[in-house]
C-alpha cells in the first residue's frame, strides 16, 4: 500500500501568514485558495496537532511565490524571517549553547512533525552532512522547500559559527541546468553540488563544535503527537481537519492527498473500512470530546458535529458500539472527577 507523506501544520502557518501580509493579500485564505487547498487549513496552521500532506506544503509554496512574484521564494522566506520560517523543525535549536546539540533536536524533531520530512547528520572524516533523508522530489514547490530548509541550516549554523561561516559545500537533488541554484549558493557564499540522491550542507568538525555563550542548554523537548503514517490514519487526520468548519466528503480528502476518489476509496476498502465510517468516527470523537468538556445540551452538541438531533447522534454512537451520548458523559465525568486534582491558574475559578 502506498505511503503517504504527512508534515505538520504548523510547518506553513508562519510561511503563509507572512506571505499573505508581504503580498498584501485580503488574508491566509487567498493562498489557498489559489493552491486549490481546503480553506480550513487556515484554521490548522494555529494546531501543532493537525497533519497535512506534503504536497499541500508543496503548493503553498508555489502559490505564496507567486503571489509575492518571487522565484526563490523559499530562500525569500529565510532572508527576511531567518530560522522561524520552519518554525515547528527548528523551535527549539535556538535555544541551546552548542551546534551539535541543535542539529540533533532538529533530527529527533523532525520525525515528530512528519512522517517523510527527516533531516539526518551522516559524518564523513572530518566533515558531516546535514541534510535530508529522503529527497522531495523535482516539483517547483518540493525545491522551494528544500531551498527553504537548507538556507535555513546555513542560518542556524551561523548563529553559532558566526556570520561569516561557510559550508563546505551545498549539495542538492535537482540536476544543473534547471536554473535553480544561484540564489542559494549566494546566499550560503560556496559552491553548489547537483545531482545528489538528496540535499544536505557539508560542515566540518570546527563548525559542528561551536558554541554561542551566554546559553544555558534548553529544556527536553515535550512530547508531540506521531504524525499518522499507514492510510487509514492520514484519511482520519483530513477528515479531522476538513469537519473543522465544513461538510467533509470523499473527492475533498482524495483531492488533497493527489489521488482520485475513486482510488482512494479502493485502497480504503483494501484496508478494511470505509469512507463513510471513518467520517462517523470522527464526528463522534469530537462529540465526545464536548460531552466531556462543556455543559452543552446534547442537542446541541449533536448539531456541530454534523447531526440533526441527540436521536441521530445517539444512533452514531451505536454504529460504533459506543454507549447512548448521555450514559458516556456521565460516566467520563465521573472518571475524569476520580482524577487527582491538579494546581489550577491564578485568579481561576475551581
Amino acid at each position: 500500500m502506498r505511503s503517504f507523506p504527512m508534515v505538520s501544520a504548523s510547518s506553513i502557518g508562519a510561511s503563509v501568514r507572512y506571505v499573505a501580509k508581504r503580498a498584501g493579500y485580503e488574508g491566509v485564505e487567498t493562498v489557498l485558495r489559489r493552491a486549490r487547498l481546503p480553506l480550513e487549513m487556515a484554521g490548522a496552521t494555529q494546531h501543532d496537532s493537525r497533519f497535512i500532506p506534503l504536497r499541500s506544503l508543496f503548493l503553498v509554496l508555489e502559490a505564496a511565490g507567486d503571489a509575492a512574484k518571487v522565484r526563490d521564494f523559499g530562500l525569500e522566506l529565510v532572508r527576511q524571517r531567518g530560522v522561524a520560517s520552519l518554525g515547528s523543525l527548528f523551535r527549539d535549536c535556538e535555544r541551546v549553547a552548542e551546534l551539535s546539540t541543535a542539529l540533533q533536536g532538529a533530527c529527533w524533531a523532525s520525525k515528530s512533525y512528519s512522517n517523510h520530512l527527516h533531516v539526518e547528520v551522516v559524518r564523513s572524516g572530518e566533515f558531516r552532512r546535514v541534510g535530508l533523508a529522503t529527497s522531495l522530489g523535482n516539483s517547483r514547490g518540493a525545491r522551494q522547500l528544500t531551498d527553504l530548509l537548507l538556507a535555513a541550516l546555513v542560518s542556524l549554523v551561523r548563529r553559532f559559527a558566526g556570520s561569516s561561516w561557510r559550508p563546505v559545500s551545498v549539495e542538492t537533488d535537482y540536476a544543473s541546468g534547471t536554473g535553480d541554484g544561484p540564489g542559494l549558493a549566494n546566499f550560503a557564499e560556496c559552491p553548489l553540488v547537483y545531482g545528489r540522491p538528496t540535499a544536505a550542507l557539508v560542515i566540518d568538525d570546527v563548525a559542528w563544535h561551536s558554541r554561542t555563550l551566554g546559553l544555558e542548554h534548553a529544556e527536553p523537548l515535550t512530547h508531540e503527537p506521531v504524525p499518522p503514517n499507514d492510510l487509514t490514519s492520514v484519511v482520519r487526520e483530513l477528515i479531522r481537519l476538513c469537519l473543522l468548519d465544513t461538510e467533509c466528503t470523499l473527492l475533498v480528502v482524495a483531492r488533497t492527498m493527489g489521488i482520485s476518489a475513486r482510488t482512494l476509496q479502493r485502497e480504503l476498502n483494501a484496508a478494511g473500512c470505509t469512507f463513510r465510517r471513518l467520517v462517523v468516527a470522527e464526528r463522534c470523537a469530537r462529540a465526545a470530546e464536548l460531552l466531556v468538556e462543556t455543559r452543552s445540551a446534547i442537542g446541541d452538541i449533536a448539531l456541530s458535529s454534523g447531526y440533526s438531533s441527540h436521536n441521530h447522534l445517539a444512533r452514531a454512537f451505536k454504529s460504533l458500539d459506543l454507549v447512548p451520548p448521555g450514559q458516556y458523559r456521565s460516566r467520563m465525568g465521573k472518571a475524569k472527577a476520580s482524577e487527582p486534582i491538579k494546581s489550577r491558574p491564578a485568579n481561576r475559578p475551581p
